[in-house]
């Protein structure tokens, strides 16, 4: 006959496997307390008007000043600027600008440049060296905020601040 504590012990551990289970499945965004991913972002754009492939932030969503966070999964990075800037590479897994025969290719407006969107991948720069503290496959959460170009378009600030 089996001793109630090994069954109590044996219920005690399936619960705890549960919670574990349920831990890992979560999003990395859910998990840091972060905002959406770079792709949820730009799904939620528009392109602005006489373009074929800027896009712009919604004035019907956004506002000047507006805090924006993201938190996605590092696909690569690179220190340059001897050190001065880590430049993150990430993926657009979003499904509004795929285009399967001619690639995804898109540009994001940003007040200086704009992240180029090519085949699906885009890379973000920010100052200073984080390859000691943010790795390849990890997330990372980044902080930005928005501002309003000429023409009253809503676009993102380059200056990318990440949230260790």
């Amino acid at each position: 006959m089996i001793d109630k504590k090994v069954l109590l012990l044996i219920g005690a551990l399936v619960i705890v496997a549960v919670v574990v289970l349920a831990a890992s499945m979560l999003s990395p965004a859910s998990m840091r307390g972060g905002g959406s991913s770079f792709s949820a972002l730009f799904d939620k754009m528009e392109i602005k008007l006489g373009t074929e492939s800027d896009l712009i932030l919604p004035s019907t969503t956004y506002a000047t000043g507006e805090v924006i966070t993201v938190t996605d999964t590092v696909a690569s990075m690179e220190i340059i600027n001897s050190g001065a800037t880590t430049r993150f590479y990430f993926d657009y897994v979003g499904t509004k600008w795929v285009n399967e025969t001619g690639g995804t290719d898109f540009t994001v407006d940003q007040n200086v440049g704009k992240i180029a969107v090519e085949h699906a991948q885009f890379h973000i720069d920010v100052s200073g060296d984080y390859h000691l503290s943010i790795h390849v496959g990890g997330s990372i959460t980044l902080q930005t905020s928005v501002t309003t170009l000429s023409g009253g378009y809503l676009v993102l600030k380059q200056n990318w601040v990440p949230i260790l």
